[in-house]
């Protein structure tokens, strides 16, 4: 068992006898082979300080949220004009809370039937020494509950711990998290595809064409990710930590492509022409000093990038 830091805390048969016999762990050994039809997965299970703490806090805050919400119920239940009169509304009442806030393990919830007397006058007028009284018994329902001290920490000693699942016979448990822990850049990508580059339901029957849509976008995205591992590469080349792309020049320390693209937008470029069409000069807006620091980091002069999209001037 290790940490989130790589470092390793505990032997595996120490882990075992530690928290496998706990019945809230799905799975018993550290490591685990898995038959799912498709070859073997195995299991590796992970503890992490900083979850700990958070699984911990949640769970406080679960259980202080029901155990208040439990106290408006019984005031509502105890109020004289309550439409929960029966045993079975308050139950499910209150088993409705233990759900809501998922702490239906830690806190245990009962509904007894308190017996009352209510009495009136046999007859009219005002009471006296004779007066006959007709005692009127009912019940009225009661919410009792308490937390349950061994579930709660039955549930502590799984706190921080987390399974990871991999195919890779082959990776350590280190390797196998650093791996984990690199899940948000392949996201990021799935992002981009959704969001820069707008990819949307075809109305193709082929799956021939469908894939051939498809790959015309991966093209794009790998475009994308390779024009930002190339900028990026010369940033750290040329000790650049930031350039000012954001709103207000403000600094970006990982340039995406869409930044950069945002950044040349607005350049632009007029062409002096006769009535034959012939290109007399050519006028070009200033560029900016980010604009020339992205070209400087692409190996571009600005002349270079100006001229490199103009067309041959008409003889």
């Amino acid at each position: 068992m290790i940490d989130q830091g790589g470092k390793e805390l505990v032997d595996r048969q120490q882990f075992r006898r530690d928290v496998g016999g706990c019945s809230n762990l799905s799975l018993r050994d550290l490591q685990r082979v898995v038959q799912n039809g498709r070859g073997v997965n195995w299991v590796l299970w992970y503890w992490n300080s900083q979850k700990e703490t958070l699984d911990r806090l949640a769970r406080e805050h679960r259980i202080e949220a029901a155990d208040k919400a439990l106290q408006a119920l019984a005031a509502r239940v105890g109020a004289p004009r309550s439409r929960l009169k029966s045993l079975e509304q308050v139950s499910a009442a209150a088993q409705k809370i233990l759900q809501e806030k998922q702490v239906e393990r830690f806190i245990r919830a009962e509904v007894t039937l308190l017996e009352e007397e209510r009495f009136t006058q046999a007859t009219r007028g005002r009471p006296g020494p004779r007066t006959a009284y007709i005692r009127h018994p009912h019940q009225r329902p009661v919410l009792h509950w308490q937390s349950d001290a061994q579930a709660r920490l039955d549930e502590a000693r799984t706190d921080g711990v987390f399974p990871l699942v991999t195919n890779d016979e082959k990776l350590t448990l280190k390797e196998a998290l650093e791996a984990y822990k690199h899940q948000p850049s392949l996201e990021k990508r799935h992002e981009q595809l959704k969001s820069v580059l707008d990819v949307r339901p075809v109305m193709l029957k082929n799956h021939l064409r469908i894939e051939a849509f498809l790959f015309l976008y991966f093209l794009a995205l790998m475009t994308e990710a390779l024009i930002e591992r190339d900028i990026r590469a010369r940033m750290r080349t040329l000790g650049i930590k930031k350039l000012p792309l954001y709103p207000e020049e403000r600094p970006c320390a990982a340039p995406t492509t869409e930044r950069l693209f945002e950044l040349f937008a607005d350049l632009r470029r007029h062409r002096l022409v006769d009535e034959a069409g012939r290109v007399h000069q050519r006028f070009y807006d200033k560029l900016t000093e980010p604009q020339r620091t992205v070209l400087r980091l692409f190996k571009l002069s600005a002349h270079e990038y100006l001229s490199a999209a103009e067309e041959p001037a008409s003889a």
